[in-house]
């Protein structure tokens, strides 16, 4: 960061941290002097103007922790009888937990909900993640209050007045932070894009629907499954290093083997692994979800990190219900969920952001500012993406549903449709072209297809077989 770049961000942080909690704290007590807290609806619930349907509120452990303590007096079962409740205050509640009572708990406008949200992402954006040490921030935060304190008052002063109508609060901020959409790249980032490989000045943009991959092998799973298990793989991701990891969903493991069809190991998984994505060089995150001895109540979902090389799990992560994908952007997890996308951080299990998409997002898959996903329970042909930069959804027609999608090293997209068609899809999202019948044959009866840039390789999988494909 240089001295400008500094100065804004210590006015910015200095306005989220000193006003925003108030804010959401007062917002938060004035609803339950008014109507009480909302709560879930259930059979025996009397009060059925101010009950909600919500799904269930996505709280982290320390967050739970905070709220409620376990009753050591009802062991046996799980219902609300099992714990009670702390004494909090609200000024125990920060940004992150107030934001999650106000927009699960309480009665909002539009207009309310929709500013909580972004001033929650604002928070995470730009303060929870930042290229700077903790210690720089702190000596950097106190010379920067000192710098601007006359400006905060300020602002503190024309928030004030604007209290009744807190969707104000977002264009002040927005303005603020509006710098680092438009301006040029800061050093920091431009210096991380290039160690990444991912300078657009060194992209070669692929035309769409020109020839990019050929066969070059293919493994037949029989010969590292039992036949019986051929066609229960529910995922694969390459890594870096050329090495496949499948999820192995009725045999509970996690199968790592070469692309000349070599097993190298096996790691045993406590429950049904269902996605996996790469997360570093050594690691996966996958979503796991164990079931009731008659396998039709799900009762646990999770996400759990493995070390492929030590072959063990590093940790697990919380998730609030059912996950239809995973994919990591910038050290930080997305799932695909009901009805939304969760921004999890990887290493804390805390949800940063909840993306409203009105269907479960399926085969999600990312493109710089976008998150590509499709509506595929509702068979509908339309391929959907989330705009970080706009806060937009954006829908695109194709020919047929969209099955699998994976992201090309010029960052436009493959995207494997119900009819058998692949299309190649421009990385703003507007332009696709269907690749002709010789160009897909690699693809042909598979429902996955997943590529690496640095390995410069695709595969495919269908029952029984895996293609690699290599790039011409």
């Amino acid at each position: 960061m240089d001295a400008e770049d500094r100065h804004r961000y210590f006015f910015v942080a200095t306005v989220i941290w000193g006003i925003v909690p108030p804010l959401f704290r007062t917002r938060l007590e004035n609803d339950y002097r008014s109507k009480g807290i909302g709560h879930r609806n259930a059979f025996c619930c009397k009060d059925k103007i101010n009950c909600r349907n919500n799904s269930k509120l996505p709280l982290i452990y320390c967050q739970w922790d905070l709220l409620y303590t376990e009753n050591p007096g009802h062991p046996g079962h799980n219902c609300h009888c099992k714990f009670k409740a702390n004494p909090v205050q609200l000024n125990d509640l920060d940004i992150t937990l107030a934001s999650l009572i106000l927009l699960n708990c309480c009665h909002l406008g539009t207009s309310e909900e929709n500013a909580i949200r972004k001033l929650r992402r604002y928070k995470n954006d730009y303060l929870s993640q930042t290229p700077i040490s903790m210690g720089t921030q702190i000596q950097g935060i106190s010379s920067g209050m000192q710098m601007i304190g006359p400006q905060i008052q300020g602002i503190s002063s024309r928030v004030q007045v604007m209290m009744p109508h807190i969707q104000g609060i977002t264009s002040d901020i927005q303005e603020l932070l509006s710098y680092q959409r438009n301006a040029a790249t800061c050093q920091y980032c431009k210096k991380t894009l290039i160690e990444q490989g991912m300078d657009e000045r060194k992209i070669n943009s692929y035309k769409l629907g020109q020839d990019i991959f050929y066969q070059h092998g293919e493994i037949d799973l029989k010969f590292l499954l039992n036949e019986n298990y051929i066609g229960t793989i529910t995922d694969v991701v390459i890594m870096d290093d050329g090495r496949l990891v499948m999820c192995l969903y009725y045999q509970s493991r996690l199968l790592i083997c070469n692309t000349d069809g070599s097993e190298e190991a096996a790691i045993p998984v406590k429950g049904i692994p269902c996605s996996i994505t790469a997360v570093n060089n050594f690691t996966v995150a996958v979503t796991v979800f164990q079931t009731s001895i008659n396998m039709i109540i799900d009762i646990y979902r999770r996400i759990e990190i493995y070390d492929i090389y030590n072959k063990h799990i590093l940790k697990f992560l919380p998730v609030p219900g059912p996950c239809y994908g995973i994919i990591m952007i910038k050290n930080q997890i997305v799932l695909g969920v009901y009805r939304g996308l969760l921004i999890v951080d990887y290493l804390t299990g805390e949800i940063l952001q909840n993306i409203e998409t009105q269907c479960g997002p399926w085969g999600i898959h990312s493109i710089g500012d976008k998150i590509f996903f499709s509506n595929y329970f509702q068979n509908t042909n339309n391929l959907h993406w989330y705009s970080f930069t706009d806060d937009n959804i954006y829908t695109l027609t194709l020919p047929s549903v969209p099955m699998s999608m994976t992201t090309l090293r010029d960052g436009s997209l493959y995207v494997l449709c119900k009819d058998g068609s692949v299309q190649h899809v421009s990385t703003n999202g507007k332009h696709f072209k269907t690749l002709k019948t010789n160009q897909s044959q690699g693809f042909s009866d598979c429902d996955k297809i997943r590529y690496n840039s640095k390995q410069k390789k695709m595969v495919t999988l269908k029952v029984g077989i895996l293609k690699i494909l290599h790039e011409v």
